[in-house]
């Protein structure tokens, strides 16, 4: 849609809109780029989420768009890693390394206040060693992501990655299940600061009796309590199953509704 018709959407009431695209990062439609752009809608009173970004699109200017205005430009990046080895991404075609994506979220980490990172891995790439595996899981362990979606990798007939040399079926599930139960301990690790808080969560739907949403650094929620969807509550964690805070509304804060569009 043009830019200038989010004000619309904003005028209509919208409390959130997610910016999604194949290529979010290369946005071209503000001088500035996507950070332009996620500065100009929260200025017209939108709170403004990202969904998955390139590392090499995601420069210093907007993390210091999502650094002033978070949490209302919300403080979550989900930044494909894929691996750990760097001759792994370069046999990829990626076009950043370990070094260029650690100092991006180093970054993220330095400037924005509650930053919360969640990433890709592709376990038993063609070609992987295990000490190339075992890369992977140490920098894992230095980002802390608060999230992790693990794949295994699975050959496609006729690209050129079939045709490599091959990790063997059962020690590719071997390698994702141990990436599994180390993002499972990082997940535990950020949870439990979180543990008696109050957090703010945006309620997309009720379900069961419950209401469910996601918090500005992308937790899942459950809340039991009096919220209608398109409600922004503040809720106190009592608890967390897997990925997912469990609490109650304590206050309601706003009505409003959220809204996903692709950019263009």
């Amino acid at each position: 849609m043009p830019y200038g018709g989010f004000d619309v959407y904003i005028g209509m009431g919208i409390k959130e809109i997610v910016l999604t695209g194949v290529r979010l990062g290369s946005y071209r439609g503000h001088p500035r780029g996507l950070a332009g752009l996620v500065e100009d809608l929260y200025h017209l009173g939108a709170k403004v989420r990202l969904s998955s970004i390139e590392p090499e699109d995601t420069g210093e200017d907007l993390l210091r768009v999502i650094a002033r205005y978070a949490p209302g430009v919300r403080p979550h990046l989900h930044l494909s890693l894929q691996t750990g080895s760097d001759r792994l991404l370069r046999l990829m075609g990626r076009r950043y390394d370990k070094a260029y994506y650690r100092n991006l979220v180093q970054r993220a980490y330095e400037l924005i206040p509650g930053f919360a990172l969640t990433t890709d891995v592709i376990a038993g790439l063609p070609t992987e060693t295990e000490e190339e595996h075992q890369e992977t899981l140490t920098f894992l362990e230095e980002l802390r992501p608060t999230r992790v979606h693990a794949f295994t990798y699975t050959p496609r007939p006729k690209t050129r990655a079939a045709s490599m040399p091959q990790v063997p079926p059962e020690v590719r599930k071997r390698r994702t299940k141990e990436i599994i139960a180390l993002a499972q301990r990082l997940a535990e690790e950020r949870i439990r600061p979180k543990l008696g808080s109050q957090v703010e969560v945006l309620v997309e739907r009720i379900q069961g009796g419950l209401a469910l949403g996601h918090t500005p650094d992308y937790y899942e929620a459950r809340l039991s309590g009096s919220a209608r969807p398109g409600d922004t509550v503040l809720a106190r964690v009592e608890g967390a199953e897997g990925y997912t805070l469990l609490g109650r509304v304590e206050r309601v804060e706003e009505a409003l509704l959220p809204l996903e569009l692709p950019i263009r």
